[in-house]
């Protein structure tokens, strides 16, 4: 072989592995900036919701009824009068008397039971849990 054909061969093996080379820098400039316009994407969508309100009054509004549900009204019933129904210890169940007896009764004060308490605790806890959440 002469060497201006090995010149020839080895410049078009360089010439291809350069080209080849060049083709996957720019593939992964490409896949780079696809990539980082993605992410500003999300950024801007982050920023955006950042700068909504999350809802806060909805959550007051949330708080406020069930407080009021579970402790005004029943105070204010007790107070006017009203009582209100639960559910009692039924009789005996295979007694053939007592079938009229539903074991509910009426109770004319303000009654506090577990159900409330736990109910109160867990607004409270989401409530000034959600507050104490570090914002960004």
């Amino acid at each position: 072989m002469t060497p201006e054909l090995l010149s020839l061969i080895g410049g078009g093996a360089a010439g291809f592995v350069f080209r080849l080379i060049g083709a996957q820098t720019e593939y992964a400039n490409a896949a780079l900036e696809r990539s980082l316009q993605w992410r500003r994407a999300n950024d801007e969508s982050a920023d955006k919701a950042a700068q909504r309100d999350p809802g806060s009054w909805v959550r007051r509004f949330i708080v406020i009824a069930i407080f009021s549900a579970l402790l005004l009204i029943p105070m204010v019933m007790a107070f006017a009068g009203l009582g209100i129904v639960v559910e009692g210890d039924p009789q005996v169940w295979w007694n053939p008397f007592t079938w009229a007896n539903t074991g509910f009764v009426h109770v004319s004060s303000w009654l506090m039971i577990e159900e409330f308490r736990t109910a109160l605790l867990a607004i409270i806890g989401f409530y000034f849990g959600g507050a104490a959440a570090p914002r960004r």
